[in-house]
């Protein structure tokens, strides 16, 4: 049976979570209704995350944050000394990730050289991660998503989502299984806008009216 116990008790977990990211730049000579250059700025990255399972020794040290007890029926729990309390369950599983990601912005250069100005025409970027210890299924969805601006009147937002893996059907039903596509395949889009209408165009000043 669990004891109830009083007493300052300390617990001590933690993660490790390492990215690196980068910028890339591409210039291309694009000469069209008034567009003197386009501009590709790529910022690729990846990130490595880990998290210990503490219910295991760790460096040969054991935490002794959890316990075997049996309950009333005599069968063994599992017992986390810390669960319920203030300070939070203890993490009990493996965690080992990597994150890729790809942030692109597309940029237009208008006007002449004195006067030129820079503009950002649409932006893409996509993120996936892929986990070392699941027994199988191992890459994260594809998530994307585009954004653009038509001048500052109308923004438009389109996000997917890409599924790496196949699928079979099953008595009606559609499992995933741990084979890749050749492409990933598109399992949801939405898309959302915006429209900015300025409040100075049904402005009618006192001397109109009074014409």
């Amino acid at each position: 049976l669990l004891n109830e116990r009083t007493g300052f008790f300390t617990q001590t977990t933690g993660s490790f979570r390492l990215s690196l990211r980068t910028q890339l730049y591409g210039m291309f000579p694009v000469y069209f209704l008034g567009i003197k250059g386009l501009r590709h700025v790529a910022t690729p990255s990846i990130s490595y995350a880990f998290t210990p399972d503490f219910s295991k020794p760790l460096f040969g040290y054991n935490f002794g944050y959890f316990e075997e007890v049996s309950d009333t029926t005599g069968q063994i729990i599992y017992h986390d000394k810390f669960k319920g309390t203030l300070a939070g369950a203890t993490p009990n599983k493996k965690s080992k990730t990597i994150g890729l990601s790809l942030n692109n912005v597309f940029q237009a250069k208008l006007g002449e050289e004195e006067n030129q100005k820079k503009i950002d025409l649409f932006s893409w970027n996509m993120s996936t991660n892929y986990n070392f210890v699941s027994d199988s299924l191992k890459l994260s969805n594809l998530r994307s998503s585009i954004r653009t601006k038509l001048g500052n009147l109308i923004r438009l937002d389109l996000s997917m989502t890409h599924d790496f893996y196949k699928t079979v059907e099953t008595n009606g039903y559609f499992k995933r299984i741990n084979k890749l596509n050749r492409l990933p395949r598109l399992i949801n889009a939405r898309i959302s806008t915006g429209f900015k209408i300025s409040g100075e165009i049904f402005n009618l000043s006192s001397e109109k009216l009074e014409e």
